[in-house]
Parts: C-alpha cells; structure tokens; sequence
C-alpha cells in the first residue's frame, strides 16, 4: 500500500445487540477479576475482516468497495449459541460465543476479502471462523471460568439481524480499544 502521513486502524465487521442473557455472561465474566478483559457491551460485533492499519486516503474507495459486496447480499438473521474458548477450553485466550445460520455471512466475508485483495491486502491463511467475543484471558483465569463454559456451552443466546456491514476505526487506549464507524453498507432489504 502507499504511504500516507495518516494511518487508520481499521477492521470490517457486523455489530450486534447487547441480548440480556449475553449482558448476562459479560457481567459473569468481569466479575472474575483482572485475569478477565471483556468487550463493552456497547462494542460487541462479529469481524469479518481485520485491515489494520490504512492510509486515511484509502478509506473512502475501501468502503465503497465493501458496499458494493454488501449490497449483493441479503439481510438475513444469525443465532448466537454456546461459549468457546480459542484456542482451546483448556489454555483458553479468547472467550465467544458461536453463531449458526451463518451460511450468508461466511459468503459475505468471503466476497470482501476477495474484494480486499484488490486493495493489497492479504487474504487470510486461516478460514473464517464467525463468533462473537466476548473476553480476552490475560493471566491464569479463575476456575469460575471454566464453570462458566461448561454450563453455557450449549446455551441459545437468541438471534439477531445482520443488515449492515460496517468499516471501523479502532483506537487503541489504556481503557481498551475505542470503535467509531466510518462506513455503514446497507446489505439488500429483498
């Protein structure tokens, strides 16, 4: 990519409501104490798409471009179900919860990291695994924890609608990092 006096971090991504019973499990999690950093409820999304650092004047022809791929999808909705661990439930780093009925949206990120690549991105060496993360585990985590993922491994956490797709700035800060949007991508109402 070209160099810009102005770097934007910045990733892909699908916001998703604050549901009770996943305020729920966020507040279980923060309970836990320092070993546990979770996502604010008001910044939970699914990312389809980390782009990093952007020069600033790439922006505006990176969202048109996630526009157009949105805008041949249809809205559709996704169940979040059960919590996880990456990498695995034992040495657990990251917390999520799963989502089924995913079909559209594995295609969707599929056809904007193509549409990436055109902008010198590379595509990604791992297949997408859509969840939505909750925490992050900076130390040896509480037994609590691991309670907490068994008793709600096969829980339903209700559905929510995917119409949009939106490119984020992330700022990084001592309190966590800060999202704003920078493009809303309206996926097809048919």
């Amino acid at each position: 990519m070209a160099e810009s006096s102005a770097l934007v971090r910045s990733f892909v991504g699908v916001s998703v409501p604050a549901l009770p019973i996943v305020n729920t499990v966020l507040r279980k999690l923060n309970a836990m104490g320092t070993a546990i950093k979770t996502v604010q409820e008001a910044t939970l999304h699914v990312t389809l798409k980390f782009l990093g650092d952007v020069p600033a004047d790439r922006i505006a022809p990176i969202g048109n471009a996630i526009a157009k791929s949105a805008a041949n999808f249809s809205a559709h909705r996704i169940e979040l179900h059960g919590i996880g661990a990456f990498p695995d439930e034992r040495r657990p780093s990251v917390i999520w919860i799963g989502l089924k009925r995913v079909e559209t949206l594995v295609t969707l990120a599929s056809e904007i990291e193509l549409a990436m690549c055109d902008f010198g991105f590379e595509p990604e060496s791992r297949a997408f695994s859509p969840h939505l993360t909750l925490a992050r585990v900076k130390t040896k985590p509480p037994s609590t924890l691991f309670e907490l993922i068994e008793a709600h491994r096969r829980t339903p956490f209700g559905d929510f609608a995917v119409d949009k797709v939106k490119l984020y700035r992330s700022e990084l800060t001592p309190g966590g990092p800060v999202y704003s949007v920078l493009k809303t991508c309206p996926l097809s109402s048919v």
